[in-house]
């Protein structure tokens, strides 16, 4: 059941940012790194439910989370506003690859691909330790 429901929400997740992205004409960056960004956004949408669902006891301490869990998403702020090495102190927040790997994108800078390597490690370890923690909880 978990993964089902994880799994759809991933699957929806990369099916709508490529969609968004190739038919916004918002940004220009290439269909290979497109489908790159979209496996690496995909999974912060487990990584939200999940915290809501590991540290929440009810359901007034669930929305208190899902609040909290916005403040990630100032990552992409400080990546694209705060040009200098202190930008990486952002890179506990999720989204924050998610930015890098913009910027490397449309500049076309092979860098990209260590974001996306560094990315995808950080977000799978900590859905995995998001789901172990599910489990423990659930048991």
């Amino acid at each position: 059941y978990l993964a089902y429901k994880l799994g759809l929400s991933v699957f929806l997740g990369a099916l709508a940012f490529l969609i968004i992205v190739h038919f916004s004409g918002l940004i220009q960056i290439s269909f290979v790194h497109s489908i790159f960004i979209a496996l690496i956004v995909a999974l912060e949408a487990p990584i939200v439910s999940l915290i809501m669902a590991v540290f929440a006891n009810n359901k007034v301490e669930g929305l208190a989370y899902s609040k909290a869990t916005g403040f990630m998403f100032l990552a992409p702020l400080i990546v694209f506003f705060v040009h200098s090495k202190w930008n990486y102190l952002a890179a506990v927040l999720p989204p924050f690859w998610v930015a890098k790997m913009f910027l490397a994108a449309q500049m076309k800078y092979w860098i990209f691909w260590l974001y996306f390597f560094l990315g995808i490690i950080f977000h799978i370890g900590i859905n995995f330790y998001l789901i172990k923690r599910f489990d423990k909880r659930q048991h």
